[in-house]
């Protein structure tokens, strides 16, 4: 049976997001679709609330952003011990193998490494809560500009309803990043199981001519 209207657009959305995951992640990557798909839909969603006269987006406090961050966060540890346990996913921080004398750049690498980890949830916050507060602010002044420049032709002016229809598009935009981020710090830490389904795909091909012979 065809799906047709809500159905219809529901599996046009979760196909998307598989994509989407796949394509930032890598072969495999559409398992994660769940976790991306709601944060991006749970982000767009609470952007929007901004633009209802009156509200003021959920996402314009640090503190939902930043909860947001600090989960994205322990996924990705606990996503990075899971798929390579928890030797190798330390071994992660100690940045990329040397050998010789290079070895001892690793005495810096580590800290450094260890550190832009750390600061992850913070700059997801902190990205995230500085665009979406930075468009209420201009709103609301947009807002007060229109109703101190009172004529008796017009009347209140509504200026910020520009911004609004901008608004559309960048609060799209926003989740967006962040699903990107969320899909690229997984990576990080699991590319190596997109490189063994590469590998198990490049050998499949390999032997498909000989087994049709």
């Amino acid at each position: 049976k065809t799906p047709k209207g809500i159905q219809n657009l529901a599996e046009q959305i979760v196909e998307s997001m598989d994509h989407f995951t796949r394509d930032i992640i890598g072969p495999g990557g559409e398992k994660y679709t769940p976790l991306v798909g709601t944060i991006f839909i749970y982000i767009f969603l609470m952007n929007l609330i901004g633009i209802v006269p009156g509200f003021h987006s959920p996402t314009a406090n640090v503190t939902i952003t930043f909860a947001l961050g600090v989960c994205v966060f322990f996924y990705v540890q606990y996503e990075g011990i899971r798929s390579q346990g928890l030797l190798a996913h330390l071994k992660h921080f100690t940045g990329p193998p040397l050998e010789g004398p290079l070895a001892l750049i690793k005495i810096l690498l580590t800290p450094i490494e260890i550190i832009s980890e750390i600061i992850k949830p913070f700059t997801l916050a902190i990205r995230l809560f500085g665009n979406i507060f930075g468009e209420d602010v201009i709103v609301v002044v947009l807002a007060g500009l229109g109703g101190v420049l009172i004529s008796n032709a017009f009347g209140w002016l509504p200026f910020q309803i520009p911004v609004l229809f901008l608004m559309l598009l960048t609060d799209g935009v926003q989740a967006m990043v962040f699903a990107i981020l969320t899909c690229i710090y997984i990576s990080l830490v699991t590319g190596h199981e997109g490189e063994e389904h590469v590998e198990e795909s490049e050998a499949v091909a390999a032997h498909a001519p000989s087994a049709a012979h």
